[in-house]
């Protein structure tokens, strides 16, 4: 089976305190993902890099309507796992590539050769080789 375990975390940056007042705090969502060794993958590429899904400003407090429900995991040191097929997996981890918080961490490189290397042997590759192609990776 194709099935790859993806690990999300998500990490709170305290906003700066000057005198009486607060910043916003800074919510990541951050998800990785790890193929199976039954797959034909190179070592190197078996967990892809860390991911931004997702970012949140602001305060999460009781009754927050604005604040996401992840927000509420932030920095209680668990990791969640949800399982997806491979091609989902690749397919999603490409569109996070072009994700602006992965382009400003100049991550989008690094995932997109993940998702070239994730994609061998499956229905995604051909697309996601030429549309890498397309773009320059």
């Amino acid at each position: 089976m194709d099935e790859v375990r993806c690990y999300v975390t998500v990490v709170m940056q305290e906003g700066a305190i000057e005198g009486i007042f607060k910043d916003p705090d800074t919510y990541t969502l951050h998800i990785q993902t790890q193929l199976s060794p039954r797959l034909r993958v190179a070592d190197r590429h078996r967990l892809s890099p860390l991911a931004a899904w997702d970012q949140f400003v602001g305060f999460q407090l009781d009754g927050e309507l604005e604040a996401p429900n992840w927000t509420a995991w932030a920095n209680d040191g668990v990791r969640r796992e949800l399982h997806l097929c491979r091609n989902e997996a690749v397919y999603f981890f490409n569109m996070l590539a072009f994700n602006r918080l992965n382009i400003e961490c100049n991550l989008t490189a690094p995932i997109i050769n993940w998702v070239k290397a994730a994609a061998v042997g499956t229905e995604a590759e051909k697309r996601l080789r030429s549309e890498a192609q397309r773009l320059g990776f």
